[in-house]
């Protein structure tokens, strides 16, 4: 709502005071009899102006132009003066077709003059009602300007939808002022009328006044609940979008975005699948043409795509519609990455629910590998923003690598499933300890098992590592189960040294089984056999590291 009103007071405020696009110049140019450029000369002539009813028409726009400007200028002094110019209007009005020696003897230009000075008197009630917040001037603004447009309605669209839109700006102020839902419906009307009248010849101040219409229509749902008003605000909005939609695309998008919200309300209220895809449609729109120039509206519309696209697929099972809710949902997190982590951490959530539904439907492995890469997208955003949640993901993107393995049988997704359990598992060390334990020890099993069928030294660092990790972690909580974890370890440390000959692993080995030997040597429950069997594998290794040594000695 803030942003709507702050666009259009930014419109409202470029709605400049607008000369009437006939030909108003007298017949015979007469200049004023007196220089109004100062302020005690300007007074004199309005506290006079019954002796200037004669005066034309180059007369009152310099009476026009000064007063204004010491209005803007907050000269209080000069207000008194300004009732006085409005009063001489009216005046000149009620003469223009009475006196004898008009000046203005074409009667079409006669009444263009009339509008005229209807109009300017309208511009003069505004100044009067800002200073004083009377809102009899606002009403006197009303009319003045409705009659202005009335007058030169068959003349000229341009100068009528300028009436028109003054009128709109009194109305509103008048609701504002007093609640009355007759003054909502004429800021509507009027407004309207002046988008219609000028929106082929001057599509930006068109889409000024349907944008004041659309925020009239607006506030009158809210009032009535009658969903014809919704209905109009959404017609607007579009229509608005299409004006603008090749002159100036920053406002296209706006109009466009809030077409979108109006159409999304419409489809909540109604049900209709229609609104649904006007409101998918118009983001499409907004999306496209903000994506360039304003990447913090952009992302935001490509959510509203995915979401509304989301929706379709629900009515229609359709999975073409949730694929374009996939790929938006990637869009909206690509481009919010710097500029809304929060945003973007969402807008991949969902693109990730959106691939698993996918790839459950189809069975198609290109969607598994998507759903892979967005999990682990997905995963790495989490890390930020919400750790419990990323140790779930990397689980989930560990199950979906297994798929693939077993879809595929490449040992790089047995790999990839491996990584996802590790990293999880610590992450999830700080929050639940046990259940990490189990991961590692599931992994460093696994992987156990896999260098046992493969001889791929990748398994054997991978056993070795995964034991370590459950081990360190449990030395605080079942010591007995630490200490049999660093046999495990020795083993694999055994094993990479016979594969290396690196003697940090024999090194290892032996750290290890001894952790592991003192342990088991002072528990009553052990076996004489476990406990030769490991003094044996640490002898061996220790003989090993001695060869290493002696040979060393004997080169030098």
């Amino acid at each position: 709502m803030s942003s709507e009103l702050s666009l259009l007071q930014s419109n409202i405020a470029v709605k400049k005071i607008i000369e009437p696009q006939f030909d108003i110049s007298s017949e015979e140019h007469i200049e004023p009899q007196f220089d109004i450029s100062s302020e005690e000369r300007l007074k004199m002539i309005l506290n006079n102006y019954d002796n200037f009813l004669g005066e034309n028409i180059d007369f009152i726009r310099a009476l026009i132009d000064e007063t204004t400007m010491f209005l803007d200028s907050d000269n209080q002094s000069i207000l008194p003066y300004a009732v006085n110019l409005y009063d001489y209007f009216q005046t000149y009005i009620d003469n223009l077709f009475e006196s004898d020696d008009n000046i203005f003897s074409d009667r079409k230009n006669s009444i263009g003059i009339k509008s005229f000075l209807y109009f300017n008197a309208g511009v003069i009630a505004k100044k009067l009602f800002e200073h004083t917040q009377d809102l009899s001037w606002a009403e006197k603004g009303y009319i003045d300007s409705l009659t202005s447009g009335n007058l030169s309605l068959s003349l000229n669209p341009k100068h009528t939808s300028r009436a028109f839109s003054y009128a709109g700006s009194f109305s509103k102020l008048l609701y504002e002022g007093t609640e009355d839902i007759k003054c909502l419906e004429e800021w509507y009307n009027n407004d309207l009328k002046s988008g219609d009248l000028c929106f082929e010849i001057e599509p930006i101040y068109a889409y000024n006044s349907y944008v004041g219409a659309s925020l009239a229509a607006k506030i009158l749902y809210e009032k009535t609940d009658d969903i014809d008003w919704l209905k109009a605000r959404y017609n607007l909005n579009e229509k608005s979008g299409d004006l603008c939609f090749n002159v100036d695309p920053k406002l296209a998008y706006y109009a466009y975005g809030f077409a979108g919200k109006t159409a999304e309300l419409l489809y909540e209220k109604t049900g209709y699948i229609k609104y649904l895809e006007a409101w998918y449609e118009n983001n499409v729109k907004s999306s496209y043409l903000s994506s360039d120039c304003d990447p913090e509206y952009a992302y935001h519309a490509y959510s509203y795509v995915a979401e509304s696209t989301k929706l379709l697929y629900d009515e229609t099972n359709n999975l073409d519609w949730l694929i374009i809710s996939f790929n938006n949902n990637i869009k909206s997190n690509d481009l919010s990455l710097e500029l809304n982590k929060e945003h973007a951490y969402n807008s991949i959530r969902y693109a990730v629910t959106s691939a698993k539904t996918i790839f459950d439907k189809t069975n198609n492995l290109d969607w598994a590998k998507l759903l892979y890469e967005t999990q682990l997208k997905s995963a790495k955003l989490s890390l930020d923003i919400n750790l419990e949640n990323a140790f779930h993901i990397y689980n989930s993107a560990a199950d979906t690598a297994k798929i693939l393995f077993e879809e595929t049988e490449d040992i790089n997704w047995l790999k990839a499933r491996f990584d996802n359990i590790i990293t999880s598992s610590k992450l999830r060390s700080d929050i639940n300890k046990i259940e990490a334990i189990k991961a590692f020890s599931y992994v460093a099993n696994q992987s156990k098992m896999l260098f046992e069928e493969t001889g791929d030294l990748y398994w054997a660092k991978s056993w070795y590592d995964n034991d370590l990790s459950s081990a360190e972690l449990n030395s605080d909580i079942d010591v007995k189960k630490a200490s049999y974890s660093r046999g495990y370890v020795a083993d694999a440390a055994k094993v990479l040294y016979e594969i290396t000959k690196d003697k940090k692993w024999a090194e290892e080995g032996i750290i290890n089984y001894d952790i592991f030997i003192n342990y088991i040597e002072l528990d009553p429950y052990s076996s004489y056999n476990l406990i030769r069997k490991m003094n044996g594998r640490k002898e061996y290794l220790k003989s090993k590291l001695n060869l290493i040594e002696s040979n060393i000695i004997i080169k030098i």
